[in-house]
Parts: structure tokens; C-alpha cells; sequence
């Protein structure tokens, strides 16, 4: 069930018994997003094909920032220390 609520509240009740399962408010289920999807690569929403090309695109995309970090770092530490002129 969705409430017309300030929070945007959700409640998840179990249809077989009417127990209430689980209450979220929208920012539960943004940091479920933020949390679960993108940095467990748990995208409940898409399945099959498109979750895997996602999961490919997101690594290598992670991997590409990764290696240009090492790269700059790499650079950067190994050119000489530029010198003040003499005053």
C-alpha cells in the first residue's frame, strides 16, 4: 500500500495472512537504491540482459576512473620537484 504522506510511506503487507511485513518511507527507499543497487550491483528493477550489460558498463567505467587515478598518481610522483629561483 502507498500513503499520500509527507514521508511517501510504503507498507508491505503479506496478502495470505495480512501481516505487516515491512514499512518504508521514500528515504528508505532512496538509500536502498543509492546502497543496494550500485554498490552491491543488486538491481532489482532490471533483469536478464540489461542487468548484465548495467553491471559490465558499471565496472568498466569503475575500472577506467581506477586506473586513470593510478596513472595521474603515477605521473605526478614521478617527475622532478620543480625548484624556486634565487632570489
Amino acid at each position: 500500500m502507498q500513503f499520500d504522506d509527507p514521508k511517501g510511506t510504503w507498507l508491505h503487507v503479506d496478502p495470505d495472512t495480512g501481516e505487516l511485513l515491512q514499512t518504508k518511507a521514500a528515504v528508505d527507499r532512496t538509500y536502498f537504491l543509492f546502497f543496494n543497487e550500485i554498490h552491491k550491483f543488486d538491481f532489482y528493477s532490471v533483469r536478464g540482459l540489461a542487468h548484465e550489460l548495467i553491471v559490465w558498463v558499471l565496472m568498466l567505467l569503475g575500472t577506467a576512473i581506477s586506473v586513470t587515478g593510478v596513472w595521474i598518481g603515477v605521473k605526478h610522483l614521478t617527475k622532478p620537484p620543480k625548484r624556486k629561483p634565487a632570489a
